[in-house]
């Protein structure tokens, strides 16, 4: 019997062996994939060359790290345990807050005043926006600053209590302060949701989300038109909320989540979700605009919430990916001649949100003030690619990037600014 029991558990114990590698070779089951950046790994063929520099024997070893079977149930449950026993997030840069909560480091950090660029750079930054205004307007043109919300503003107090600090300035403040001093054309929506928060018919935020819900991105689409029409004195084709699905939020507002790669799906309160309708565009003005933003552009862009008021409404994304309304199309900022782009369009928007103030426009605002006063700056657009390319550098080697995560712990500034500084430096010192 002693024997019988030791050979069941020794045939088990060989089954949970080679099970992973026979689910890797024949994929008995299926599993689901797992959320945010996962950067999958491709086989290389073996070559002679490949084998004698050691390049074939790395990328088997990291092949096989991220493709044996069951990874994505390994990964799901090792997530899972960490998550209820410890609220510990493994998704890089994500916080599980009160009540699970969910943020983003950078927008705690920016909110605290962390990441602050200090009043003169932010001056700069104003001023430069301040000539790019005028002389857009002087050829009847016009440029919108927009600050988009932050989760970490607008739900403060579910931020954990290890990450609360007292609170310095912020570049926010700064910004926004100064927007009005220099009359910068702008809209304030993290102010506006700040204050209108638990006022309005629904949520304005997803508790499992970084994004506004569609409902909030609803309203600020709406206030951007109306505000276009203002500023410019024309009459443009608006949308009008017919219907709203009221449910359970969609994937779009459970992107933190997603990125925590565990089996449960966390309770929340329900979202709305808009039907809109535009009203018929005969006789009315459809500007043609550029708008440079990071993500919270996405749900205006994608839904057609926004396009349909423009007769061309172009997507810089982090001024680097270019997006075409209605067409699907996508490819390089630098395919761009920024005069041309100057001359052909109406409308300049910049929007961001706390955390990407820092890198407001994203080089933007000093390429087109380089075409504008035709007098080139550090920043300019030949220093926005180098900056462009050490910072993807960095980011591919892990190695590299820890090293500069242990300085900005060091100097108690976010890993984003950390980069930056370091970039600055390479760049002036002729690295």
């Amino acid at each position: 019997m002693e024997n019988k029991v030791k050979q069941i558990l020794l045939i088990s114990i060989l089954l949970i062996l080679i099970f992973p590698f026979l689910q890797a070779s024949f994929l008995f089951f299926k599993e689901r994939d797992l959320g945010g950046a996962i950067e999958e790994v491709e086989r290389e063929r073996f070559r002679i060359e490949n084998w004698f520099n050691t390049s074939f024997q790395k990328n088997k070893e990291l092949y096989l790290n991220s493709n044996f079977g069951f990874r994505k149930t390994f990964i799901r449950v090792h997530n899972q345990i960490d998550f209820n026993l410890f609220k510990k997030s493994n998704a890089k840069g994500v916080v599980i807050g009160k009540d699970n909560y969910l943020y983003e480091y950078d927008y705690i950090s920016a909110y605290y005043g962390v990441d602050f660029l200090g009043y003169e750079r932010i001056e700069d930054r104003i001023i430069r926006l301040k000539i790019i205004q005028d002389s857009l307007q002087s050829w009847g043109k016009n440029l919108i600053v927009i600050f988009a919300p932050s989760k970490a503003n607008f739900f403060p107090e579910y931020i954990p209590d290890r990450f609360k600090i007292t609170k310095s300035t912020t570049n926010y403040e700064v910004f926004s302060d100064k927007v009005k001093e220099y009359q910068i054309n702008h809209i304030d929506f993290n102010k506006y949701y700040k204050e209108n928060k638990n006022k309005t018919e629904y949520p304005l935020y997803p508790q499992y989300g970084i994004h506004w819900s569609d409902y909030g991105s609803c309203l600020s689409a709406d206030s951007i038109i109306r505000y276009i029409e203002k500023l410019q004195n024309i009459d443009m084709p608006n949308f009008k909320i017919i219907d709203y699905n009221y449910t359970k939020p969609n994937s779009r507002d459970f992107d933190i989540l997603d990125g925590l790669n565990i089996f449960s799906k966390l309770k929340t309160y329900q979202l709305a979700y808009p039907v809109i309708e535009y009203e018929d565009d005969k006789g009315k003005v459809k500007p043609s605009s550029i708008v440079i933003s990071d993500s919270f552009y996405w749900g205006m862009f994608e839904f057609d919430l926004i396009t349909k008021a423009f007769s061309r409404n172009d997507f810089w994304y982090y001024n680097y990916e270019v997006f075409l309304a209605n067409y699907g199309g996508k490819y390089y900022r630098f395919d761009y001649n920024l005069k041309k782009e100057i001359e052909n369009t109406d409308l300049f928007i910049i929007m961001g949100t706390e955390p990407s103030l820092k890198d407001l426009g994203w080089g933007i605002i000093d390429q087109l003030y380089d075409v504008i006063t035709e007098k080139p700056t550090i920043q300019s657009s030949e220093y926005f690619l180098r900056e462009k390319h050490i910072r993807d550098n960095i980011k591919s080697y892990p190695e590299w990037e820890a090293v500069i995560e242990k300085q900005a712990i060091e100097n108690n500034i976010s890993l984003d600014s950390a980069i930056t500084n370091y970039i600055i430096w390479l760049i002036e010192n002729g690295e």
